[in-house]
């Protein structure tokens, strides 16, 4: 009977460690799926409103700073708006630039995909070119910047 009260005061130790062990490991499991997922998610998000208006005749300038507004562009002609992508975080910072709407068979980014370093700026310009076949009509949508963690700097 003493022998097994001894057995079984060796294995409580054992047990309690195992269950640290594995509340640790879960711990941690946890801890890195949520790091992994700030990973694959936008920390900040721009959207930028796109108009262009495709009519024969003359050239049509926007001169308002707001939003990537390019005015009337004739068939087989094209504008372009510049603007400036500035990572103001303490870390690295991947950026993507997409497009959303009607306008983006005219829109181009001189960039798509870039790294930046915390404070560096870099300026982007977009280009609307409307095809002479292009349809008359007012193209609208939205350029959208979208800034990812990174894991190494470069």
């Amino acid at each position: 009977m003493k022998r097994k009260q001894k057995d079984a005061s060796k294995i409580k130790p054992l047990l309690w460690f195992s269950l640290v062990i594995l509340v640790l490991s879960l711990s941690f499991t946890v801890i890195t799926l949520f790091e992994i997922r700030s990973y694959s998610r936008p920390f900040e998000t721009i959207v930028i409103e796109a108009e262009a208006t495709v009519e024969e005749g003359r050239v049509g300038f926007d001169v308002t700073s707001d939003g990537l507004k390019f005015g009337k562009i004739p068939p087989g002609a094209y504008a372009e708006k510049n603007t400036l992508i500035t990572n103001s975080k303490p870390h690295a910072a991947y950026a993507r630039i997409s497009c959303e709407g009607s306008i983006c068979e005219m829109l181009r980014p001189s960039i798509e995909e870039i790294i930046l370093m915390p404070g560096e700026s870099i300026p982007v310009k977009f280009t609307s070119h409307a095809e002479k076949n292009q349809a008359p009509g007012v193209y609208t949508g939205k350029a959208i910047i979208e800034f990812y963690k990174i894991m190494d700097e470069r």
